[in-house]
C-alpha cells in the first residue's frame, strides 16, 4: 500500500474497512460485510439475508473472515441456511499455509503495513489525543468485547507470555501498538511499531490472575524500563488502568486453551482487583533486541493449577502474505510473522499528536503514585514534555528469567503476594476517560488442541 492509500479519517468520523480481494463488494457476501462495517443493525442484516434471492458464496476462508470481523453467528448461520434452501453448501476445503520458518531477518515494511493488513477487519478513525487509530468491526456487535480476552489464549515462550489470537488480525494488534477504550468508538488500537509477545500489565493473588492492555504513549526502553507520556515510571505504576480494564480468571484456569470461558463476572472484578498485586515484569533481551513480558511467574501458575508449563520457542516466518501465528507439528515452536519497520517508533504514524491530559483517579487518593521527579498532567492543562535528559532507571523486579535471559541479567527476588500490599487504582490517569471525544485442569497442550 502506498502512502496515498493511508486512511484520511477525520475526528468523529470513521473510514470503513476494505473488503479482502476474494470478496467483490457487489457480491451477496460483500453487501453483508459492507452493512456490518457501516454499523447496520443485526436484525436488518438478518432480514436481508433471509430474503435475498441469490446464494452467498461461502467457503471456509470466507466464514473465518466473517468470524474475524465479529459478524454475529446468527447472521453467518442464516447465510448458510439460505444457501441450503437454494441447494448450495459451504466449501469445507481449508487453505493450508505453506510458509516455512527461516533464520533470515524479518521482512522490512513501512507503517502502511498496518493499514493494508487491518483494512479488511475494521475502520480507521482520527481521535483527539491519539491520532489515527483502528477500530475492529467486532466491537459494533459485541459491546462487551475486550482486547486479550476472547478468541485467544496465553502461551509461555522464550520471550515470556505470548497471546495467541484466533483472529486473523491478532498477530498485528496484540503484538504491536496499544489499546484504549473510547466513550464513543469503544476499544480502539493505537499503532506503534515495536514488537512484544504481548503489551499487557498484570495483577495477581494466590487465587486470581488478571491482565489489561497497556494504553497509548506507553513504551519500554532497555536500561530504563517503562516510560508513560514521556516520563519514566516506577515498577508499581498502574498506567491509569481501572478494574474495568482487566480480565480476571482463577489462577487454576489461567493456562486453559479458552481462558475467556472462566472470566470473572463483571460485578466481582472490582473486589478482586482491590485484592491483587500489580506486576510490570518486562525485560529486554539485548542479544535479540526483543522485549520480554514475563508477567506472572509460570512457577506460580504451576503451583496453583498443577499444570506443567514448558516454554515454547518463537521462530520468525518471513512473509508479508500470512499474518496469523501457528504452531509447528510438535507444538513446541510458534511460527510468527514479525516484520521490522523502516522507522521503529510511532512518530511517523501519528506525528505531532500530543497525549491527552489525564485526570487523577479518585478511588484511593491516599495512595499517590510515585514518579521520578515528573508531575502528572492535570485535567485541562496542556501536555508538557519532560526534560530531555535520560529518565531515571526503573528496572522491574523479576521472579523468573526466561531461557533467553538466564545468562543476561541479575535476578531480583519479588515478594510473595501475601507479603506485599495490594495495589489500588491510585494512578493519576484513567484512559477510559481519555479523549474527549467444567473444563479439566489437566495439563494443556500449548497449541490449545
Amino acid at each position: 500500500m502506498t502512502e496515498s492509500n493511508t486512511p484520511a479519517a477525520t475526528d468523529n468520523s470513521i473510514t470503513p474497512g476494505e473488503l479482502p480481494s476474494y470478496i467483490p463488494s457487489d457480491s451477496p457476501v460483500g453487501q453483508v460485510v459492507n452493512m456490518a462495517q457501516s454499523g447496520v443493525d443485526e436484525s436488518v442484516i438478518m432480514s436481508f439475508v433471509k430474503n435475498f434471492g441469490s446464494v452467498f458464496d461461502l467457503d471456509s476462508t470466507t466464514v473465518i473472515y466473517l468470524k474475524d470481523i465479529g459478524l454475529p453467528n446468527d447472521v453467518i448461520n442464516a447465510m448458510i441456511q439460505r444457501n441450503q434452501e437454494l441447494g448450495v453448501a459451504v466449501n469445507n476445503q481449508p487453505t493450508t499455509p505453506t510458509d516455512t520458518p527461516t533464520n533470515n531477518p524479518p521482512a522490512v515494511v513501512t507503517e502502511n503495513y498496518f493499514y493494508s493488513t487491518l483494512a479488511p477487519y475494521g475502520g480507521w478513525v482520527n481521535i483527539d489525543g491519539y491520532g489515527l487509530c483502528w477500530r475492529p468491526t467486532t466491537v459494533i456487535y459485541d459491546a462487551g468485547w475486550q482486547p486479550y480476552c476472547d478468541h485467544g489464549r496465553w502461551v509461555y515462550t522464550d520471550y515470556g507470555w505470548y497471546w495467541v489470537s484466533d483472529y486473523s488480525w491478532g498477530a498485528t494488534t496484540f503484538h504491536y501498538g496499544r489499546w484504549f477504550h473510547h466513550p464513543r468508538w469503544g476499544w480502539c488500537w493505537w499503532p506503534e511499531t515495536t514488537w512484544a509477545p504481548s503489551w499487557v500489565c498484570w495483577r495477581y493473588s494466590n487465587d486470581y490472575c488478571g491482565w489489561a492492555p497497556l494504553p497509548p504513549h506507553t513504551i519500554y526502553q532497555a536500561g530504563v524500563g517503562f516510560i508513560y507520556n514521556g516520563a519514566a515510571v516506577k515498577v508499581g505504576f498502574d498506567f491509569g488502568l481501572t478494574a474495568a480494564s482487566f480480565t480476571f480468571v482463577a489462577t487454576k484456569n489461567f493456562y486453559d486453551s479458552h481462558p475467556n470461558h472462566y472470566r470473572v463476572a463483571a460485578d466481582q472484578v472490582t473486589k478482586i482487583y482491590n485484592h491483587t498485586t500489580i506486576i510490570n515484569n518486562f525485560n529486554f533481551n539485548n542479544h535479540n533486541q526483543t522485549i520480554v513480558n514475563d508477567g506472572i511467574p509460570p512457577q506460580h501458575i504451576t503451583a496453583v493449577s498443577g499444570v506443567q508449563i514448558h516454554p515454547v520457542t518463537i521462530q520468525t516466518v518471513n512473509t508479508r502474505n500470512v499474518t496469523r501465528e501457528r504452531f509447528n507439528q510438535n507444538n513446541r515452536t510458534l511460527l510468527v510473522n514479525r516484520p521490522h519497520f523502516t522507522q521503529n517508533n510511532a512518530t511517523s504514524l501519528n506525528q505531532g499528536i500530543r497525549p491527552h491530559p489525564v485526570a487523577p483517579a479518585q478511588d484511593n487518593p491516599s495512595h499517590p503514585t510515585q514518579y521520578h521527579g515528573t508531575q502528572v498532567n492535570q485535567p485541562g492543562t496542556p501536555y508538557v514534555a519532560p526534560n530531555p535528559q535520560s529518565p531515571a532507571h526503573n528496572y522491574n523486579h523479576n521472579w523468573y528469567t526466561s531461557p533467553r535471559q538466564q545468562e543476561q541479567q541479575i535476578q531480583h527476588p519479588m515478594p510473595h503476594p501475601s507479603q506485599e500490599p495490594a495495589q489500588h487504582d491510585s494512578s493519576p490517569g484513567n484512559f477510559r476517560q481519555a479523549p474527549s471525544g467444567s473444563r479439566s485442569n489437566n495439563q494443556q497442550n500449548p497449541s490449545g488442541h
